[in-house]
């Protein structure tokens, strides 16, 4: 075994380190303090049989509601061994894009690339920093998982096919399905896997084994896509500029959505979280000029680049790993968001290496460079590019050491986002600075589609309530629970009414909230206490003990169960 087999990979593992060593002592953030911070389920690993029965989040599954029970586990098992420390979890996350970037590597291999071409693409995806999102964030895990398992789908396909395994391919399938309940992004996947068939192999040498397994693929793609689409096209919730949206506005975004995703690979400054943006007429510039530059721009890249019919493929890897967060069928919480290129990239990384290789190769020949003279021009510009990128990735990853410096930073580069509006006012709040508090909560609820954004109204509601303004916090806990059910919201009312003694209201208002949000467990605590004493023992015995299976010793409750009952 050569040297290299060894050098290439501990050249990834040792610069995705360093790129990624300024975040291990990194706070949660964001929706960390959701699903992993206040999530019940991942402090007991009995809790693992409930993780595959209800959403990421916590609630009651549905086919709207993201499922990912396999991001939920590995959050379990980080706490299982370093509590709420976030270290565990960055570690976790950063262990976990290394094993992606060695995937990479062995799959590049596997599709008969070059194990100096495969590394310089590993490199890059390793360190670019358009992936911050999905290794930084703890809450990107779901990126992570996903491509692990659609990785070794892919290879396991490749390996079935080479030695016309049936286990392989079954495998294959499997592998397929862990992706999907990872992260809902990989039914992309089987539909790239097809194209390498039918672009890279002989008609005559498909065997029925791979003919099997790609209907497989496809179908469980296609079985989950339905599942999840339908009920979200007929009824989408999700509260962003895109999904207010017409589907005719959102079709004449899909433009500068791809411009965008393009322009984050070449140039990756200016990054934030979210990008809100919708076109609204024909006569935009990212119609006029951009349906001509990603014509010209695909063009050059395919035609330009030998065997076109690599070209083509890598290319539609980029356009097919985009196109379930197109906003199409089903609009999401934004209109881009740097994470969705965690394979996507993949193919635009491997089309451009290819193009950049040839066409200094086609120099060479015109100026007639010596080989030596343009293997020097190509490490040099590979050494510029990793500095730069590496560069990028540590200086960005630093606003993700300090919750309020990001979402400042984010803000200032997307004032549209009333969820970093919000995020900004829970900081300020945290801080004692309720002025700034109020004024960020404001903003959030101010620049939401149709002012609905419940979290930012329940967080309102309780600067109000701080303020002996109770009316108007009532007002705001209300709209809270009318625009997202919005689980502190019914517990925040539950208070008021308790302070007023009118008892039967606030049963009923978190009844209310238990049947949406059965594990919540502020709501099964409060609710459990107000059984007891209106003299619902029963009741309160059945709330306060699952409350306890989740959550051992939340507020003391497996000691309040002693002693109650």
């Amino acid at each position: 075994m050569s040297k290299k087999t060894f050098l290439f990979p501990l050249l990834i593992i040792i610069s995705t380190l360093i790129c990624y060593a300024n975040v291990i002592n990194a706070p949660f953030i964001w929706d960390d303090e959701i699903m992993v911070v206040a999530n019940p389920f991942i402090r007991n690993l009995a809790n693992i049989p409930k993780i595959f029965t209800s959403s990421a989040f916590g609630h009651t599954l549905s086919a709207g509601k993201f499922y990912r029970p396999f991001q939920i586990l590995s959050f379990a098992f980080d706490y299982h061994f370093w509590g709420l420390n976030p270290m565990g979890f960055h570690i976790t996350s950063i262990i976990l894009h290394i094993i992606n970037c060695l995937l990479l590597f062995y799959l590049l291999i596997k599709l008969k690339f070059s194990k100096l071409f495969s590394y310089i693409v590993t490199q890059v995806f390793a360190i670019h920093p358009i992936h911050i999102e999905a290794v930084t964030y703890i809450s990107g895990r779901g990126d992570l998982l996903y491509l692990t398992f659609s990785l070794l789908c892919f290879i396991c396909f490749i390996i079935g096919s080479e030695k016309k395994s049936i286990i392989q391919h079954i495998l294959a399938s499997l592998l397929l399905i862990i992706a999907i309940i990872s992260k809902e992004n990989s039914v992309s996947l089987p539909v790239i896997i097809l194209l390498y068939v039918f672009l890279f192999q002989k008609r005559n040498s498909i065997n029925k084994s791979q003919i099997y397994s790609l209907i497989s693929l496809n179908l469980i793609s296609f079985c989950y896509a339905m599942y999840r689409v339908l009920p979200l096209s007929n009824n989408n919730t999700t509260l962003s500029l895109i999904a207010d949206s017409s589907f005719w506005e959102r079709l004449i975004t899909i433009p500068h959505i791809f411009i965008t995703y393009i322009r984050l690979v070449f140039l990756p400054v200016f990054l934030h979280m979210e990008y809100h943006f919708v076109e609204k007429s024909l006569f935009s510039p990212y119609i006029l000029i951009g349906i001509p530059f990603l014509a010209i721009f695909f063009y050059l890249l395919i035609n330009k680049t030998a065997p076109k019919k690599q070209a083509l493929f890598f290319a539609l890897w980029f356009i097919i790993g985009l196109s379930p967060v197109l906003n199409i069928a089903a609009p999401l919480a934004s209109t881009v968001r740097e994470h969705w290129l965690y394979l996507p990239s993949i193919g635009l990384f491997i089309l451009l290496a290819k193009t950049i290789s040839q066409s200094i190769n086609k120099i060479m020949l015109k100026t007639r460079l010596s080989s030596h003279k343009i293997s020097k021009l190509k490490l040099i510009l590979f050494i510029i590019s990793i500095l730069y990128l590496s560069t990028c990735t540590i200086i960005r990853n630093k606003d993700w050491q300090e919750p309020l410096k990001l979402y400042e930073h984010d803000l200032f580069l997307e004032p549209r986002s009333f969820l970093l509006h919000n995020n900004r006012g829970v900081e300020h709040f945290r801080l004692n600075n309720m002025i700034k508090a109020k004024e960020s909560f404001k903003m959030a609820v101010q620049v939401s589609p149709r002012q609905s954004y419940g979290i930012a109204h329940n967080n309102l509601g309780v600067i109000y309530q701080n303020e002996d303004n109770i009316e108007l916090a009532k007002t705001h806990f209300l709209k809270s629970i009318e625009c997202n059910n919005y689980e502190l919201a019914y517990t925040n009312l539950a208070n008021i009414f308790i302070k007023e003694n009118k008892l039967e209201d606030a049963i009923s208002h978190l009844e209310a909230g238990n049947k949406i949000h059965p594990n919540d467990i502020r709501i099964l605590y409060k609710l459990g206490l107000l059984y007891y004493y209106t003299k619902q023992p029963k009741k309160s015995k059945a709330l306060l003990t699952k409350l306890n299976s989740l959550h051992p010793n939340y507020n003391n409750v497996s000691e309040i169960l002693r002693k109650l009952f």
